[in-house]
């Protein structure tokens, strides 16, 4: 029968880089990490690193970062409220002032254009399928389902496309339609508002 293996793009570039070293590109200073080291490559692109700056600061949670970083040397605290943004899509899951907005819990995409949806922080939608890729397998050939579409892979092209536009304030919205998947049916969860998920620490010696 069909199977899904869950991969997040993260995890597939490090992977690319380092080999069999053990990962941690699912949590929260694994994000961080790798954030913070493609942040280090900005300095070759003065100009691209100013514009990534700026998007940082329109995020909502951007004072209590500033606070956050206020310990560490000015010249490292871009650097690591980049690194900090890189949580964002966490940070949301333990806010309930988000939505879940696709069955399975939010990890499938609704039937709607609004899967597709580019629109900023206004969104309160959480998308979590935007995060990863669930690719079908089997082992005894079974015919497969599509992969659930919009996923990490085309939200990248997406979102390259959203940065390189000189109106990138505008909505990008694709018309495109979701790919349907069975789904399992959803159990309750609980939500809490933290400003990020729970177990985050951040040491003022090491921005990553």
């Amino acid at each position: 029968m069909p199977r899904f293996v869950r991969v997040t793009c993260v995890a597939i570039v490090l992977a690319s880089c380092v080999g069999g070293v053990s990962l941690n590109a699912w949590n929260d200073h694994g994000h961080m990490m790798v954030a913070f080291l493609a942040y280090q490559q900005l300095s070759a692109v003065p100009a691209v690193k100013a514009k990534v700056d700026a998007l940082v600061k329109l995020n909502p949670l951007i004072a209590k970062w500033n606070e956050e970083v206020a310990s560490l040397p000015v010249d490292l605290r871009p650097a690591a409220l980049f690194a900090i943004a890189a949580t964002w899509a966490d940070i949301i899951k333990f806010d309930n002032t988000y939505h879940d907005d696709g069955p399975n819990r939010g990890n499938r995409p609704p039937l709607d254009q609004s899967a597709f949806a580019n629109t900023g922080y206004g969104d309160k939608a959480r998308h979590k399928y935007w995060h990863f890729i669930d690719t079908p397998f089997t082992t005894d050939q079974s015919s497969l389902p599509a992969v659930p579409n919009p996923h990490a892979v085309e939200r990248i092209s997406v979102f390259r496309k959203t940065l390189a536009s000189p109106t990138a304030t505008q909505a990008l919205i694709p018309t495109q339609t979701p790919t349907p998947m069975p789904t399992p049916t959803p159990t309750p969860t609980a939500t809490a508002t933290p400003s990020r998920a729970p177990g985050w620490s951040w040491s003022p010696t090491s921005p990553a």
